[in-house]
């Protein structure tokens, strides 16, 4: 069986890492210590926001999903799309980071 790091701590590591490289960003929702799924919603400011999922994929690597397709939505549009996943499960984890040049591509990440 694989071992997974807790959500937590996995969580501090990805904040410090973005804080390390200059990005603002701060925790919104705090989920499950252990086993929460991860949200990122990116804003980039006048451009709008790109909101991604933590997920595996089918190689069994993490990478990041947008349901909300690859074009920028407003702000508004992201936090209600966020609020309705907190009501699905009210243990995920939310993460967002200032990205006003545009320049986080989720892919890499």
């Amino acid at each position: 069986m694989e071992e997974r790091v807790k959500t937590r701590i996995w969580i501090q590591s990805f904040m410090k890492r973005f804080s390390n490289l200059g990005f603002m960003l701060t925790v919104a929702k705090r989920g499950d210590d252990d086993a929460g799924a991860v949200f990122l919603k990116i804003n980039c400011m006048e451009s709008g926001c790109r909101v991604y999922t933590h997920t595996r994929n089918d190689k069994g690597s993490f990478s990041w999903i947008s349901d909300m397709g690859s074009e920028m939505i407003s702000e508004e549009e992201a936090g209600k799309y966020v609020q309705r996943q907190i009501k699905y499960d009210p243990d995920i984890w939310v993460v967002e980071i200032e990205d006003p040049k545009g320049i986080i591509d989720p892919e890499k990440l």
